[in-house]
């Protein structure tokens, strides 16, 4: 028989929220030039932005093709915190046996305009939402964009787009906290319909 529990137990350990924190950073675009025929190029640079909420962010690699600029950012959490706590995440949640599942995407901001507009959602907070703009104050044309392997993601900026121009001023917005802890709570369901 389906029916409503009387009480039950509630447990989380992890949730995803959406802040309203954000960072921006540069990218030299004239050091990062294709070529027509040029095979694709990587730069690491492990080149530190910012660090908040327990969270070092680094713009890890760039790499550049026929498809444009590649930015890759990677989030490294501090060690040996305790719960409850807060990092900040790119998007990757492992669970308790360390596989790792894709909650967030980065998005730019005129596709989450869009999808507000159609969805009628006003002020939907996507998280890791990205604008990215030249010293003309051009908008970027945006590419393929993913998260991981890791604490990890990255989006392409247009080769058009790249190509005129000197320095791209890229924000990432709507940051995505991870919440760690146990919070246990004895649920009463108020309701005394039994579902048909």
């Amino acid at each position: 028989m389906d029916t409503v529990p009387h009480k039950f137990n509630l447990e989380i350990e992890r949730a995803v929220l959406v802040g309203d924190e954000k960072f921006d950073f540069t990218i030299d675009a004239t050091k990062y030039r294709y070529e027509d025929g040029m095979d694709v190029k990587r730069q690491n640079l492990n080149r530190p932005i910012i660090t908040m909420v327990n969270t070092d962010i680094s713009l890890e690699e760039i790499v550049w093709d026929e498809r444009g600029i590649r930015f890759e950012l990677l989030y490294k959490q501090k060690k040996g915190l305790k719960p409850p706590y807060a990092v900040l995440t790119a998007g990757i949640i492992s669970d308790s046996k360390g596989r790792g599942y894709s909650v967030i995407d980065i998005r730019p901001r005129e596709e989450a305009k869009r999808y507000w507009e159609r969805e009628k959602f006003e002020n939907w907070p996507f998280p890791n939402l990205v604008t990215a703009y030249n010293e003309k104050g051009e908008p970027a044309k945006y590419g393929q964009r993913g998260v991981g392997p890791g604490d990890r993601m990255g989006m392409f900026l247009d080769r058009e787009f790249a190509e005129q121009s000197e320095t791209i001023h890229v924000e990432v917005e709507n940051l995505a906290y991870l919440l760690v802890g146990e919070w246990k709570n004895d649920v009463q369901p108020n309701c005394t319909a039994t579902p048909k």
